[in-house]
């Protein structure tokens, strides 16, 4: 049975193909490549992982220690398959004993693996329906299976084919084109949408193409494999690379488009890799802290094989870093990722991928860690909001924003979605795909609304703005500063008659905590219902509702604080549901819904991330008509948000402003950064920090009164900005976006005023404001103990630098390097500091391998949550 989605009944309908609009297909944002067929001249074996020439370099591998645990998971298979009996062993194993045996031969010369490989061949595809009819694809049978069934095979031929008999070479041979005859002839007819039940034996018909290549319609079964590949890849995957259905798909679908890929390259020489370049970086785009995709969609949390494509990017430029190859960020992925299983691809019982690893990945090649954003925009429609790359324990933070367009396979009702990861540690989960997948009795809860972080209208999920043209939820706005993301994204949901939208944004603050807020609209009252899944213990202790998760195989132990407030009494139910982080692995946790009967609902939540004996935020709810609003203090500093649905002015406590949403942070009674989506004003205790002459989305730091920084969302046309100063007494010396200078006056004193046009704005544009106050560290920040930085030391400098760090209490500490445009250069020290003043030193010409550019840097330090930064000048 298919399914697919549709709006108008319900969340699915069973469809037949004819029923289904061919065009939706053709209008997603995905990729093709040529459909072509390129083949060689003459047919030679082996040619597809490599030739003749180089078995050597496959050899050495196989006694490098770097790939022993590799070669040693495939000797344990080679010793179990060498005492098994061929035809007691199931098809799909027995296509992999074929494989690993061969491979046994050509590694080690063991004559009884030979000898036990032949009599495999001899019976391949011996009681696998070969004909088309009932069963042929279905079940044990199944098209996805016996995909790899024929790679497995042509490997076996393409190795052996100097050993086989005769007689057995043209039986075996006969085989393989009766099999790519069938994928050939019957393959719409078992794979009617473009999802992984076409793409897994399209790349299989096309390694069989290669393989047979003399065979008169290797070209045409080379040309079909290519175009039905592109079906797939231009509906399932975005330019981004996204991958529509979930991470646990996605890498089951590479168990065989990454040897296709390889075998194309070493039959024919023809590179698809750059094509694919987007769908390699995309795992590593959402990748948490220990290399996990998260278990979204029909998913489990997935590491994601980068390793085994790293080769293809040597000289490839990346998104990912300012210079160094995607082989690098790809090798880094896999060795920075944390493994809990490892039969992870969803294939197990068919695929040798331990020996598609030793002949696709070069363990030579180096590991480096992106230098780029941790913070990742991905106009597709997901937003990651991270504050490190790397593992950074206790202190790491990872939401995931879900809003991708939805697909007609295994697309689950999670649009606006989240979940959120700290203290390395699942805190805020999504439902995943269940213990047993489809066979599961809990499906119907898998595959509901609010089995997901997301919102609700009379129990009817988010859904496309058209699913025809699969245009999925619209993201409205999106920033990303060293100090504030945000995201805020709009989907519609047909629960209430005429409709409604609902707008949902998410703000990461100081790289800490997040917050969010639903704007719901709809000409009729209607019942609005926000879910929140912790995991682990639930508790409530008003007005925080705590979950508590254990450490346990997917995290060390974190504690999870939410709090909600609204336009209007919220209604919070509690209840049970369940989440599957992995294959077979399901637990029951506690979730709450958050309700408003309303046509015009706002709500406001925050999500808090503490250590398991770590005491909550103080919380004030601030709401006054027409504007939802709380007030956080911690020991860091103290946090306002307000969020309205109308541009007007209005005050909650200290905060004034006519922005649809307005953060700012305060340290010892100053405002030190803040934050406006759609606003032109910003006042705090009656006094204008900020205005503009139309509504824009804007971030400020305040925090160094010497250089003020200003970030603003790309918008059309002209705006002008006028800014207060932290120092009242301040004088702007110069205000430049992206190091060019703007023209700039001074209102009054401690002001400075510029005009702005929109379209010289980019992803990363930086406005920086210097003024005339002599100092290096933050004024207002100085006076905490807690941290401080001095230095550094000599500055100028051209060689070994210094700096002293003052730490309160032991933590991690990272010192990045950024250019005068504040761009990351890279990062200078690393480590773990006591409690207490510690100096630190480097020499950036050996860190970086080059000299720098002389002229002025920033040097901006990050320890735990709290971050200074400083000037340095390279001569």
């Amino acid at each position: 049975m298919r399914f697919y989605r549709i709006n108008t009944i319900g969340w699915f309908c069973v469809l037949t193909w004819s029923s289904l609009a061919q065009s939706q297909y053709d209008t997603y944002t995905g990729f093709v490549v040529p459909t072509e067929a390129i083949l060689p001249e003459t047919e030679e074996h082996p040619s597809l992982w490599f030739s003749e020439e180089d078995l050597d370099i496959i050899r050495a591998r196989w006694t490098d220690p770097a790939y022993a645990e590799l070669v040693n998971e495939i000797k344990k298979d080679i010793r179990d398959f060498k005492n098994r009996d061929p035809r007691a062993t199931s098809p799909g194993e027995r296509a992999r004993m074929a494989k690993t045996l061969a491979f046994a031969w050509l590694m080690e010369g063991d004559l009884v693996a030979l000898v036990k490989a032949l009599a495999t061949l001899d019976i391949a595809y011996d009681n696998v329906p070969q004909t088309y009819g009932p069963g042929v694809f279905d079940g044990e049978y199944d098209e996805i299976y016996r995909a790899t069934w024929l790679q497995n095979y042509c490997a076996a031929y393409d190795w052996l084919y100097d050993q086989l008999p005769s007689a057995l070479e043209a039986e075996l041979r006969a085989k393989l084109v009766a099999e790519a005859q069938l994928l050939y002839t019957y393959m719409d007819q078992y794979a009617p949408r473009p999802h992984n039940h076409r793409s897994k034996p399209a790349y299989a018909l096309g390694t069989a193409a290669l393989t047979l290549s003399s065979h008169p319609d290797a070209a045409a079964w080379l040309s079909f494999a290519l175009d039905r590949q592109n079906t797939v890849t231009k509906y399932m995957f975005s330019n981004e690379g996204v991958y529509r259905e979930g991470p646990h798909y996605y890498v089951f679908t590479l168990v065989n488009a990454i040897p296709f890929l390889w075998h194309y390259l070493h039959v024919s020489g023809v590179n698809l890799f750059p094509y694919y370049q987007p769908a390699f970086e995309w795992p590593v785009r959402i990748r948490n802290g220990r290399g996990w995709m998260p278990n979204i969609e029909d998913g489990y949390m997935k590491p994601a094989p980068t390793h085994a494509v790293a080769a293809a990017y040597r000289d490839t430029p990346t998104l990912l870093h300012t210079s160094a190859p995607l082989a690098e960020i790809l090798q880094w992925n896999w060795q920075t990722t944390r493994f809990f299983t490892q039969n992870y691809t969803g294939a197990t019982r068919d695929v040798t991928w331990e020996i598609d690893v030793l002949l696709s990945w070069d363990a030579s090649i180096p590991a480096t860690a992106p230098d780029v954003s941790p913070t990742q925009i991905l106009q597709s429609g997901q937003v990651v909001f991270r504050n490190a790359w790397h593992d950074a324990g206790v202190t790491s933070r990872y939401l995931l924003f879900h809003g991708v367009a939805s697909a007609d396979n295994h697309d689950h009702p999670d649009h606006l979605s989240y979940l959120l990861e700290a203290n390395n540690t699942p805190l805020a989960v999504d439902a995943g795909y269940g213990p047993r997948g489809f066979n599961d009795d809990r499906r119907a809860w898998y595959v509901s609304p609010q089995a997901h972080n997301t919102i609700t209208v009379n129990g009817f999920p988010l859904e496309d703005y058209s699913t025809a043209q699969n245009e999925g939820p619209r993201m409205r706005h999106a920033l990303d500063t060293p100090f504030y993301d945000f995201a805020e994204m709009e989907a519609i949901s047909r629960g209430v008659a005429g409709g409604a939208e609902v707008r949902r944004g998410i703000a990461f603050l100081e790289n800490r905590f997040w917050v969010v807020y639903d704007i719901g609209t709809s000409e009729n009252t209607a019942n609005y219902q926000v879910y929140l899944h912790g995991r682990g213990v639930f508790s409530r202790d008003d007005p925080w509702m705590i979950w508590t998760a254990p450490e346990d195989t997917y995290g060390e132990g974190g504690r999870l604080y939410a709090a909600f407030v609204g336009n209007r009494t919220l209604t919070i139910t509690e209840a049970e549901g369940w989440t599957s982080f992995f294959w077979g692995h399901e637990e029951e946790q506690r979730y709450i819904a958050v309700r408003q009967q309303a046509n015009d609902p706002v709500f406001l939540h925050v999500l808090y991330p503490a250590e398991v004996d770590e005491n909550p935020p103080l919380f004030m709810d601030q709401s006054v008509a027409g504007m939802v609003s709380i007030e956080l203090t911690d020991q860091e500093s103290t946090t306002n948000v307000a969020v309205q649905r109308d541009q007007r002015v209005r005050a909650a406590g200290p905060l004034a402003t006519d922005a649809t949403f307005a953060w700012t942070r305060r340290v010892l009674d100053t405002v030190v950064q803040f934050a406006l989506t759609e606003g032109q004003t910003l006042q705090w205790e009656g006094a204008t920090l900020f205005t503009a002459t139309i509504p824009l989305t804007v971030a400020v730091d305040r925090s160094d009164p010497a250089r003020h920084t200003v970030h603003v969302e790309a918008f059309e046309g002209t705006a002008t900005l006028t800014l207060q100063l932290v120092s009242p007494s301040a004088t702007p010396l110069s205000v430049t976006l992206d190091g060019q200078p703007l023209a700039f006056e001074m209102p009054e004193q401690g002001q400075v005023r510029f005009q702005l046009a929109g379209n010289l704005l980019r992803p990363g544009s930086t406005i920086v404001i210097a003024t005339d106050v002599a100092t290096d560290i933050d004024d207002v920040e100085k006076t905490n103990p807690a941290f401080v930085v001095s230095g550094p030391y000599p500055n100028p400098t051209s060689g070994t630098t210094r700096l002293r760090i003052f730490l309160a209490h032991p933590e991690h500490v990272q010192v990045v390097l950024y250019n005068s445009l504040g761009r990351r250069i890279t990062v200078l020290w690393e480590g773990r500091l006591s409690a207490g003043e510690t100096e630190i030193m480097w020499d950036v010409g050996k860190v970086l391998q080059r000299k720098l550019t002389p002229g002025p840097y920033w040097i901006r330090v990050v320890a735990g949550s709290k971050q200074r930064t400083v000037q340095s000048f390279v001569f």
